[in-house]
């Protein structure tokens, strides 16, 4: 399904690799004017910052196909929130300007009947 959603022209998928070896990809699917992180993968090393190029050559991929506008998807910055998705919302918030605030509501199934 994935080499199919990629070679039909409905996004991207890019590798950041050393020595042959995969270090981080970022998955981008594209609609209308628009680009969308999918998702994203790292191995850890500590020594290298291989996060960063694939994000940022994903953005710049979207912006020659023409698209208008690479929508990050929701950063969790919030202290109430997770601290591993407050690391992932500093490190995505480091490609823009432009954010929109979200009010989040944690409901909780009380196991009442629904």
């Amino acid at each position: 399904e994935i080499r199919a959603f990629l070679e039909g022209g409905h996004g991207d998928l890019i590798v950041a690799s050393i020595k042959g070896e995969p270090l981080a990809a970022v998955l981008v699917a594209y609609e209308g004017e628009a680009a969308y992180y999918m998702a994203s993968i790292s191995v850890n090393h500590s020594d290298i910052p291989a996060s960063h190029w694939p994000l940022y050559c994903a953005i710049l991929r979207a912006r020659d196909k023409g698209k208008q506008r690479f929508d990050l998807g929701y950063l969790h910055v919030d202290e109430g929130m997770d601290e591993k998705l407050r690391g992932i919302a500093r490190f995505k918030g480091g490609f823009t300007r432009d954010r929109r605030p979200y009010l989040w509501w944690n409901v909780l199934n009380d196991g009442a009947a629904e």
